[in-house]
């Protein structure tokens, strides 16, 4: 991988599940090289996360640890240990960036916090993922997706605004979202950090709050609250909308499109036949359309039900230059030509589990192409390599560690 975007970048991850794997995948699959640390034994926790082939558990085939885990090399080490805190120190010294998702106060016990850190390698990027931050009175707090999600004020506005609220609580969208976003900021936050070290000759502590990610992934409602003082209600005709587009019936599933600006509400009239409705007063300001969001979505959907999902996108998106497009489901995605054409799916080839597909790559280089060139490693798999070829214990060592439990 030497003719890569990250070729000699040397990274060691401390940390399992999803934020951590995520955030240094995203490097691996770009040529660095990272040194996943794995608690001897049980590994990874995404290991026992499935799915699996034929839904039989094995910490070998999970689908999840698979995908979040390629171009890396596994070693078990107790990091808890006086001679693996050891070990570990040895890997950091030559370390670029140390990527870890462990609470503040652990790494403080343990003697790993960002100046006993940086006193071993001045160089050394610190990269911390954790739920709420390295300070405040959340810190050391435990939490997970579903909770982040929450907190970060992404669950209050979803789905949308409702009738009822009592009967309708907020919830939280599919998949891993917020480890996904907490990971992809920390690697975008130590590719910074890399940048500036290039300029200062010393690294730094790279903070990410799980929470604090999501704070900003809802920019705008944030701002309208500080700037105006005006608190979004999820309460369908009740104050400003908390959200401003809603998905409209089809025949066949639904679509969203935005037509408040000018120019897109009269291409819009032009393509539903003048109805006398959309020249009232309500309407007739992008503002006022906003504020008479509801009625807005009732009348148009009364006239996309007669039109499938595709008539609907040819109609206003191709022909009107509307921006329009189906809600897609899963199976829409896997099948869409445009995904398909972009290779958004890529098959990996794993040892234990065989060929399966996974999104690839959230980017795409014209010269430094991302690549996988190594499946999810088996746990500990590198021992040797990394503790005896290139630290240089014995394998006598390695077998007495691992007798004792420290690897």
């Amino acid at each position: 991988m030497d003719n890569k975007a990250l070729s000699g970048l040397s990274v060691v991850e401390l940390g399992g599940f999803i934020p951590a794997p995520y955030c240094t995948k995203l490097m691996a699959d770009l040529g660095a090289s990272v040194v996943k640390i794995e608690p001897p034994g049980s590994g990874d926790p995404a290991r026992k996360y499935g799915p699996f082939p034929d839904d039989i558990p094995n910490i070998e085939k999970s689908l999840l640890f698979a995908y979040l885990n390629t171009n890396k090399k596994s070693v078990t080490l107790d990091v808890k240990n006086t001679t693996g805190k050891k070990i570990l120190m040895e890997l950091i010294r030559d370390a670029d960036i140390l990527v870890e998702s462990n609470s503040p106060k652990s790494m403080q016990e343990l003697g790993l916090d960002y100046e006993s850190l940086s006193s071993e390698n001045k160089g050394l990027i610190v990269t911390s993922i954790t739920p709420f931050g390295q300070n405040g009175p959340y810190r050391d707090y435990k939490a997970n997706d579903l909770v982040s999600f929450h907190i970060g004020g992404i669950g209050y506005p979803t789905p949308g605004d409702v009738d009822d609220p009592d009967t309708n609580p907020p919830l939280k969208a599919p998949g891993h979202q917020a480890d996904i976003m907490a990971g992809a900021t920390g690697a975008s936050g130590s590719m910074s950090a890399l940048f500036a070290r290039e300029m200062t000759g010393t690294g730094q502590h790279v903070d990410v709050s799980e929470q604090e990610a999501l704070v900003r992934a809802i920019g705008m409602a944030v701002v309208q609250t500080i700037n105006r003082n005006e608190t979004p209600s999820r309460i369908a005709g009740v104050g400003r909308p908390i959200a401003t587009r809603k998905p409209l019936m089809t025949k066949d599933g639904y679509f969203t499109a935005q037509f408040f600006m000018d120019h897109f509400w009269e291409a819009l009239k032009n393509v539903m036949g003048h109805p006398e409705w959309m020249d009232q007063e309500l309407f007739a300001e992008s503002q006022l359309r906003m504020e008479n969001l509801d009625a807005i979505l009732l009348l148009v959907e009364e006239w996309s039900k007669d039109y499938t999902k595709a008539e609907i996108y040819q109609i206003l998106q191709v022909e009107n230059h509307i921006p329009c497009l189906p809600v897609n489901t899963m199976e829409d995605i896997f099948n869409h030509p445009h995904y398909i054409e972009r290779e958004t799916f890529q098959e990996t080839s794993h040892p234990d589990i065989g060929k399966f597909k996974s999104p690839g790559p959230p980017y795409r280089w014209s010269e430094t192409p991302w690549e996988i060139v190594s499946a999810a490693p088996r746990l500990g798999q590198h021992n040797k390599e990394i503790f005896c070829d290139k630290l240089g214990y014995s394998l006598g060592d390695l077998t007495k560690m691992y007798q004792v439990g420290i690897i």
